[in-house]
Parts: structure tokens; sequence; C-alpha cells
């Protein structure tokens, strides 16, 4: 088992979970022959050049040790791979400017909600990487303004491709009548994509929507079970302290159980509260709809979306991060 009496930063019981499996293990003592002053040479330069804290160094090397890290060519990782991810310029050059280069604020805070964008930093998608190709979709989609806050409060939405962004955008506005800013809606380019949205609004802001971080065949499925029982968009009663935002973010994103009650919404009432109330749909019933949506959705259409839940500590994207800024009328031009 490797030892960790030589580092004087890094925590030694989090150090031994993140090796708990032997071949982990030797992949970490690989690191270690390459890196003989880890402490030095890695962990420092990340805490003092990139300004990582620990969780988020730790989560940077599960990311690194990952059985499922893709290398740059997309195919199963090497060595090499690896070894470039934790890398202290690989961080600041592939990871932190090009999310400081697209608005996107205190980038360390984004890192620590979705260690996964390591992986997007290395893994190439076409020319580029997958973060890069993502930011650069976002920027054609969004104002800078709205790129910056789809980020910080879903930043998972950096780990999927363009074709994924590109669909989700045209599920999120068409179908779903979500709305950009006006400086967006008033360009002259989008003049005829303004008539479509204004006749099929529904006051719902595209940056406030979780479906940025859920697959899509989710937002389909919730979507068209609303529409096809006559409940979209939902109607809020006057009492209810929630925004539409939020209800519909909640409608999109709960489980199976809950789908109901944000439905409702029996304001004052927890979700899972005694109530003799019958619910309109039952978990069940939610399921079942699901399960017919994702038959009818073919391979093509799965969302490629890089995932470590299993083995990365990811917090990307909890509920209780997520935020729904205020309608503001100073948006910023498009970029």
């Amino acid at each position: 088992m490797t030892e960790f009496s030589s580092s004087r930063i890094l925590d030694p019981t989090q150090m031994e979970r993140l090796i708990d499996q032997p071949a982990k293990a030797a992949l970490f003592d690989t690191f270690l022959k390459v890196y003989p002053d880890f402490d030095g040479m890695i962990v420092k330069p990340l805490q003092d050049v990139a300004k990582l804290d620990s969780p988020s160094i730790i989560n940077l090397l599960r990311v690194a040790l990952s059985s499922d890290l893709p290398n740059t060519s997309g195919s199963f990782c090497n060595l090499e791979t690896r070894l470039q991810i934790i890398q202290p310029d690989f961080v600041i050059t592939q990871v932190m400017n090009p999310l400081m280069r697209f608005g996107v604020t205190n980038p360390q805070r984004i890192i620590r909600r979705c260690p996964n964008l390591f992986a997007a930093a290395a893994l190439r998608d076409g020319e580029q990487s997958r973060l890069l190709v993502a930011l650069s979709t976002l920027n054609g989609l969004l104002t800078r303004k709205e790129l910056a806050s789809v980020v910080k409060n879903f930043p998972s939405v950096l780990t999927r491709s363009r074709e994924d962004l590109e669909k989700t955008y045209n599920y999120l506005t068409e179908m779903m009548g979500l709305e950009g800013s006006r400086s967006v809606l008033g360009n002259g380019s989008g003049g005829s994509r303004s008539a479509h949205e204004n006749r099929h609004s529904t006051k719902l802001r595209l940056i406030a929507s979780p479906a940025w971080r859920l697959p899509l065949r989710r937002t389909t499925a919730r979507h068209s079970l609303l529409l096809f029982s006559g409940q979209w968009p939902p109607s809020l009663p006057r009492s209810v302290n929630k925004s539409r935002d939020q209800i519909v973010g909640q409608l999109l994103k709960c489980s199976p159980e809950k789908f109901s009650y944000w439905l409702e919404f029996p304001d004052g009432v927890p979700p899972g509260a005694e109530s003799t109330r019958v619910p309109i749909f039952s978990a069940e019933d939610v399921r079942h709809f699901e399960k017919v949506c994702e038959n009818l959705i073919s391979d093509d259409d799965n969302d490629d979306i890089i995932n470590f839940e299993d083995e990365v500590d990811n917090d990307s994207d909890l509920d209780d991060e997520e935020e729904y800024p205020v309608d503001e009328s100073d948006i910023e031009g498009h970029s």
C-alpha cells in the first residue's frame, strides 16, 4: 500500500480512500515515481498558482485515477493523459484560462462543483477540447452574461458535446418556449427566431432551467407529460412563494414520487407530508411515461455527457446550489 507520510498537505484519510482499489494504488505509485516530490511538484503549485483548495486537488486526482477516464483522442485513457491532467500548467491553461476568457468568474468554485471539467479539458472533440467546444457553443447561443449564469448554476453543462448543447437549446426555446435575453431577441439576425419565441413564449427563462444539466430525454419526457395532460405551462396559485422558473425546474429534475407535488404545489405543505389529496400522477405513472419516451428515442439521440459519478465526489449542480437570478433589464450584448 502506498504511504503518504511524505505529504504534509493532502489529508491521509482521504488519500487512502482515493486508492482503496489495487489498480488505483498501483497507478498512483506510478505518479509518485514520475513526481517523487509530489507536494513540491504538483500539490503546492496547484494550491499557490492555480488556487485550488485541498478538496479540489483530491477530486482532480480522483478524476486522473478513474478507470473510465478517456484519453485525449477519446479512447481508453493512457498514462500520458493521466499525468497531463494533474499538471498545474494543464489546469491553468486548459481549464481556468478558457473559463475566464468566456467571462466565467471564480473558476475555482466552478471546478470544485464539477470536477469532470478536468476530464472535459483533456478529451478531444474535433480540433479542440470538449470544454472549449462547450464554451464556444454556448457563446454562440447565449449572451456573455447568460453564459456565465448558466455555467455558474449548472457547471456540468461544459461536459456536453456541441450537438447535445444545440439540441438542448433548440428544444428549450422552440418546443418549451423558454426565453433568452432581450438583446438576443432583438438582434436583427435573429428576427425570425424572435417572432417564433414571442408566439410560443411561456415567460420562463432560459438561464434558470436545470435542463442544461439533465439528459435531454428526461427534459423531453417531463415536458411531454405536462403537454399531454394539458398542464403546460403549469399554472401557479397566487399564494405560492416560488417563482415559475423554480417550480418548472423542480418538475424537470425531481424524483417521480415528487412530480405531482410540484405540479400541484400545495402552498406551505412540504414534499412527503401527510395529505388526503389524490395526486394527478403516481410515481409509477411518471416512470412508465419516461420509459415509453426513452424507447422512442434512438441511440443517436442519447446525450453525450462526461460522467464519473460513481468514482468522483462530484457535487456539481447540487439543488441547493442552483440559483434563480432576478430578471434584469441591463442584459449585456451578445459577444
